[in-house]
């Protein structure tokens, strides 16, 4: 049972999520055109830590598991971003051993610290750019 104030399945504007909870945030709202909705829950990185890997976009905290596919669509993604510029499934991150992050073949294309790609290594701190949302990647 949820706790009290969070009802399961409120809408991204109220704050909780389709699980019922509230995304953590670290600053204010999200500014117009930029909404980034969690649809899974969280998992240990496999190095044996507390502290999940997890993505910062637009004052959200998601927490990742082993496979993470971000998108516009609203099937088939793991984490919604609601920016025209995503494709549908845009982009893949796999955290079994070293982060990687993979392009699906999105029209506008992913970049990482400046540097369009097919699929590469992410470390702490690296900047993921999919269509004009500015994600980074945070790991323990």
């Amino acid at each position: 049972m949820p706790p009290a104030g969070r009802g399961a399945g409120g809408a991204a504007a109220s704050g909780a999520g389709p699980t019922g909870r509230a995304p953590q945030r670290r600053s204010q709202r999200p500014a117009a055109g930029e909404s980034v909705t969690k649809t899974t829950p969280a998992a240990r990185v496999s190095c044996g830590t507390a502290v999940p890997a997890r993505l910062l976009a637009a004052g959200t905290e998601i927490p990742l598991r082993g496979t993470t596919v971000l998108g516009r669509g609203t099937e088939q993604v793991d984490v919604r971003l609601e920016d025209p510029a995503v494709s549908r499934r845009h982009a893949r991150i796999t955290l079994a051993g070293q982060p990687i992050i993979e392009d699906l073949g999105s029209t506008n294309g992913t970049i990482v610290d400046g540097v369009r790609i097919t699929r590469r290594a992410l470390a702490d701190g690296s900047v993921i750019r999919l269509g004009s949302t500015d994600i980074t990647f945070r790991s323990p």
